[in-house]
């Protein structure tokens, strides 16, 4: 009884207190000796400028061998090149914090968890309090600030375009531009949903935008096409077999699939995916079809659910080369997931042996991408070191905390199975999760107002204040 009395005081400091550990939490990423990724994208503009190619060894005169990002991301981070390195370290740090926040409350909103109603001090907010700490915590965000990396504005604009098709003729064009230009590798499994939904309009001119400023910083080199040859010519040898590929012994951080001593493991496991990714498409189509014919979307355009939004970010980080801070993109919806399985369970009175698999499967997932990155050093080198016959079928790595220690994969492993389980859920309940607010709904308008899932509409009402 004392706890529900006070329930707005005591949920309210313990609300506080949760933001207090993880404002902590982030500051401690803060070190300027760090920011990597941020040295990279100036130096490779001022090159640019100076009219330098960054692209080849031969004419790049910095320690800044591997430029892996795109033309257009050095076009966009010109502007920061006469800013001083302190000043550059905290754009790229606070922007991240900002981008992620919003993408994070972005997907929760869309999925029917309104800010209006989890920031309410009630004890049933709890599990989401908890689950949205964990994911601005997450080591995939917090390795994202430490590096310096664009991944959190890059995911934030993309969801911007993609989640409101009625937007389109609005800011969805240069929002999906501005992504593709920052890093365009973390939209190759999302852009194909814009071809199910015919959403062509966009799909062109984003594409012209993003084209264009991928080309223009050629003016400044050799011409067009030499900087582009160049730029790909670099990009394919450093994921096929340089710095950036499981060639490379420090290749701990990576999560995508390669991490195979056999060339037909590898290959099989991006089939299989594959496979499964044109499944999902394929029941994303007909759900639009049957949408439409009801008349429930007033355009047919077909709805996604965040379980086939993770998976989708899952098979992205697993199909091709990417490191542990784009993982970003999949966290959020790893939250929304978990939240609406243990709703649909408690709506449903449903505690079966079936229905607990998978909730306790996607805790076991969501929690994996929160833990502590150091842990998962931990772990992979004492598999390594203990197992080292591992080294016949697996790719170890170096660890740098613990010199010349053998490292098992566990990050790539970890993501395989991410995207296994998220396709093996979607193939079982992509009936049973929301698609979220419905286009006809959305008018341009706050993301807050429209359609909330029909969940949510079974759920109890709120407390009366």
């Amino acid at each position: 009884m004392f706890f529900k009395k006070h329930e707005k005081i005591l949920a309210g400091i313990l609300l506080a207190l949760i933001c207090i550990l993880v404002s902590v939490r982030i500051s401690t990423t803060w070190d300027k000796k760090g920011f990597v990724d941020a040295r990279y994208f100036v130096e490779t503009s001022r090159l640019i400028l100076q009219g330098i190619s960054p692209y080849t060894p031969e004419t790049n005169p910095t320690r800044y061998k591997y430029p892996m990002q795109a033309p257009s991301m050095s076009l966009l981070t010109m502007p920061l090149c006469p800013l001083p390195d302190l000043a550059v370290f905290l754009f790229f740090f606070f922007t991240g914090i900002l981008a992620f926040v919003g993408f994070t409350v972005l997907i929760f909103d869309f999925y029917g968890f309104h800010p209006r109603d989890y920031l309410k001090p009630r004890w049933k907010n709890l599990p989401i309090w908890f689950v949205f700490a964990l994911i601005l915590t997450s080591s995939p965000f917090l390795f994202s600030l430490r590096h310096g990396q664009n991944a959190c504005m890059t995911v934030f604009f993309l969801f911007l375009a993609l989640l409101y098709p009625k937007r389109d003729e609005k800011g969805n064009i240069i929002f999906l531009a501005l992504s593709a230009a920052m890093k365009y590798s973390l939209l190759t499994m999302q852009a194909p949903v814009l071809l199910i939904q015919k959403r062509w309009r966009l799909c062109v001119f984003s594409f012209l935008l993003f084209l264009s400023m991928a080309l223009v910083t050629g003016f400044w080199l050799d011409g067009v096409i030499p900087s582009i040859r160049d730029y790909l010519h670099l990009l394919i040898e450093n994921t096929m077999r340089g710095a950036n590929s499981y060639h490379n012994a420090n290749s701990l951080f990576f999560v995508h699939i390669g991490f195979f001593t056999s060339k037909t493991a590898n290959t099989l496991a991006k089939v299989i995916l594959l496979v499964l990714y044109g499944v999902t498409l394929r029941i994303i189509h007909l759900r639009g079809k049957k949408n439409a014919n009801a008349g429930t979307d007033g355009d047919g355009t077909p709805g996604v659910t965040a379980l086939e939004w993770g998976a989708f970010a899952a098979l992205t980080m697993a199909i091709s080369y990417h490191r542990v801070y784009d993982a970003v993109l999949i966290v959020p919806f790893l939250g929304v997931i978990l939240l609406e399985t243990l709703k649909r369970v408690y709506l449903e009175d449903d505690s079966r042996t079936f229905n607990l698999f998978w909730v306790l499967g996607i805790a076991g997932v969501f929690f994996l991408w929160t833990f502590p990155l150091r842990l998962f050093y931990e772990i992979g080198s004492w598999i390594g070191c203990n197992i080292p016959a591992g080294q016949a079928v697996f790719v170890y790595s170096n660890n740098p905390m613990k010199e010349h220690s053998a490292m098992f994969p566990i990050c790539s492993l970890g993501m395989l199975a991410t995207a296994c389980f998220l396709f093996a859920m979607e193939m079982f309940h992509s009936s049973d999760f929301s698609t979220g607010k419905k286009p006809a709904q959305d008018h341009g308008g706050d993301p807050a107002e429209g359609s909330t899932d029909a969940m949510k509409a079974e759920a109890a009402p709120d407390n009366p204040e």
